[in-house]
């Protein structure tokens, strides 16, 4: 939701929000546990969430004002370490993987494939679940699972529709809606580009220990 169609309370509350939890991070001091450092992070952590849940600004202009606030509240050395945070090759992998849905849906691709594979299948039902599930299974090997899930159980319900299937009672319905899913998360472990969270995992494993799993180290034992 843009910041202009938000009531002007709304976001002169979330913008409030923001202001009491940077100044009171500010005037807490820090202890063993937790040092003053880490204290000021977690005000600004909060004044981050108050300002997107009450979408008092755009999103991109917060996302700026909260790193600007990094080294401004002495929270990292200076802009260019706060900014050097977002130069990781994870972040910038987990972009291109989700994009691919985005690129998908601006073309015919998915349509071309649907049709191929009911082509394949013809009137058979378990062929169809077969097909369904095989093709989950290899696009979400380069796309995060969650949009490969919900981009076919739209094909599906397509389908489903055009088939007068019923809700609750058709059994072809159920083993679609469980059978894509499971083709999806299976998918996903099979290349690091099939989840987010593969990437992630391969980032603070080399941060933390140093050990780098390749593309294909990962392809193989998978």
């Amino acid at each position: 939701m843009e910041s202009t169609n938000v009531p002007m309370s709304k976001r002169l509350i979330g913008i409030a929000l923001a202001a009491v939890f940077i100044v009171g991070s500010i005037s807490v001091p820090g202890s063993e546990t937790l040092g003053h450092e880490g204290v000021m992070t977690l005000g600004l952590l909060l004044a981050l969430v108050s300002l997107w849940v009450t979408s008092a600004l755009p999103l991109g202009v917060t996302a700026l004002f909260i790193i600007v606030m990094c080294p401004v509240l002495g929270i990292v050395g200076g802009l260019g370490q706060a900014i050097g945070g977002f130069a990781s090759p994870a972040l910038f992998f987990i972009i291109a993987v989700f994009s691919l849905p985005v690129i998908m849906l601006k073309t015919n691709w998915g349509t071309r494939l649907i049709g191929a594979l009911i082509k394949w299948t013809g009137s058979n039902s378990r062929k169809l679940v077969l097909g369904f599930m095989i093709a989950t299974t290899l696009v979400s090997t380069i796309m995060s699972d969650v949009p490969c899930t919900v981009l076919f159980l739209g094909f599906a319900l397509a389908i489903l529709k055009a088939a007068n299937a019923k809700p609750l009672e058709s059994n072809l319905g159920r083993c679609l809606m469980i059978g894509i899913p499971i083709s999806a998360v299976t998918g996903g472990m099979a290349t690091p580009a099939g989840s987010s969270f593969n990437v992630v995992a391969m980032n603070i494993l080399q941060k933390a220990t140093g050990a780098s799993v390749s593309f294909l180290d990962w392809v193989i034992v998978a």
